[in-house]
């Protein structure tokens, strides 16, 4: 359906069509608001969570080797001893609810806010989620790598009010060196991290916001007062540049049909798209001229060619090439015609007319002159056996005839 609107209605959808999609960004952008308030959160909560993870790492491996060094040569007992006393009073975090805490194994050998579980083995503890969180800290001591393993699970957590509650919490841990299984491990909650990505999502958000509106309004200033401008000067010229483009193409085909033999172009000194098509009809122009002048010339030379092989001879070729690649192909078989002409029978037929016609008067005393075709060296061959034959017969006669009157005198 398109293509049968005209180019100022086709134009118009263009621009109305543009008008359509910048709105539609602007709802979108509206829309999507939320979102972006989404992902922002959830970025900036994963961004925060890498963090901690890389603190309680470090801050872990960093005592686990103090310790290691504290310990090194002594019992365990004199070891866990020192290590319980270290750790006792620590405390990190500005809610003070840091602490580290340590293992042999499944057991709990040190723990300064759990005291009841000292000494009772772990192995079988897990959290609300069903989580074997003593077990995966213990295997993940174990084998830590350098980017670090991480257990999440959910735990008591001391609140400031000296009570206990449960929240979510991360936990890294990490063998003691010069002891035996002897682990130590610390975690951080993360309850408080989604309220702290929300706090830090909410003023960059009020930022994208702002910066959003500001460009908003920047980009349909510049939408109506140059955009809708520049869409009026680009109408005007490209109906001014079709027209004069029509009008030249018309001109050029009525020369390509013969309807015309002058060209008068129309100038188009556009350095658009426009401006090169003209270039290409001017340039096109004078190449086919010179095209067909090189066509008229390849059949006129063939037309003389022509003309001579229905004479009778046949020792003339085509040598001018024309421009159309199809004529080309039709004197290249002309003049492959001829050249069997020339080696199967001859170049000059009525030359061989000739001795055929004395043949057929018993004049075999001719030949064809400048034989080269099959036909012209078998037929100079054919009169030379005969004159041979007619020679031999001659002196054969000759002979008979002085024996006959030899004959005739002993009678």
């Amino acid at each position: 359906m398109f293509k049968y609107l005209s180019l100022k209605f086709k134009v118009i959808v263009l621009s109305g069509g543009l008008i359509l999609s910048f709105l539609a960004l602007v709802a979108f952008i509206l829309i999507g608001e939320k979102n972006i308030e989404e992902q922002s959160t959830s970025q900036i909560h994963s961004l925060i969570q890498a963090e901690v993870e890389q603190k309680i790492k470090l801050a872990t491996d960093s005592v686990a080797q103090s310790l290691g060094a504290l310990v090194k040569g002594l019992d365990e007992k004199e070891q866990i001893a020192i290590i319980a006393q270290a750790i006792e009073n620590f405390r990190f975090e500005d809610d003070k609810s840091g602490y580290f805490f340590a293992y042999k194994e499944y057991v709990p050998v040190a723990h300064p806010t759990r005291k009841d579980l000292i000494g009772k083995s772990l192995y079988d503890a897990k959290d609300a989620d069903g989580i074997f969180y003593v077990r995966d800290l213990f295997d993940t001591a174990k084998t830590q790598t350098p980017e670090g393993k991480f257990v999440y699970f959910v735990f008591s957590k001391p609140l400031p009010d000296g009570t206990l509650g449960t929240a979510p919490k991360v936990a890294y841990a990490a063998l003691i060196p010069h002891t035996d299984n002897i682990w130590l491990s610390t975690g951080v909650y993360i309850d408080t991290l989604e309220v702290y990505a929300n706090k830090n999502s909410t003023s960059i958000l009020d930022l994208i916001r702002s910066t959003l509106s500001n460009a908003l309004l920047l980009a349909s200033l510049c939408f109506f007062v140059i955009f809708v401008p520049l869409v009026w000067m680009f109408y005007h010229s490209l109906i001014k540049s079709i027209k004069t483009l029509q009008r030249n193409m018309i001109v050029f085909f009525k020369y390509l049909n013969k309807e015309s033999e002058n060209i008068n172009l129309e100038p188009l000194t556009n350095r658009d798209e426009f401006g090169s098509i003209a270039n290409s009809i001017q340039e096109n122009i004078e190449h086919t001229s010179q095209g067909l002048d090189q066509d008229q010339a390849l059949v006129t030379q063939s037309l003389q060619v022509i003309e001579r092989a229905k004479q009778g001879y046949a020792d003339t070729l085509i040598e001018l090439k024309g421009y159309n690649p199809q004529l080309n192909r039709l004197r290249d078989s002309i003049n492959d015609l001829l050249g069997l002409i020339q080696s199967a029978v001859g170049k000059n037929l009525p030359e061989i007319v000739r001795v055929f016609d004395s043949y057929t008067q018993l004049d075999f005393t001719t030949e064809v002159k400048d034989a080269s075709g099959r036909v012209e060296v078998v037929t100079n061959t054919l009169g030379e056996e005969i004159r041979k034959m007619l020679s031999t017969s001659a002196a054969f006669a000759q002979t008979l005839g002085e024996e006959a009157q030899n004959l005739q005198e002993a009678v």
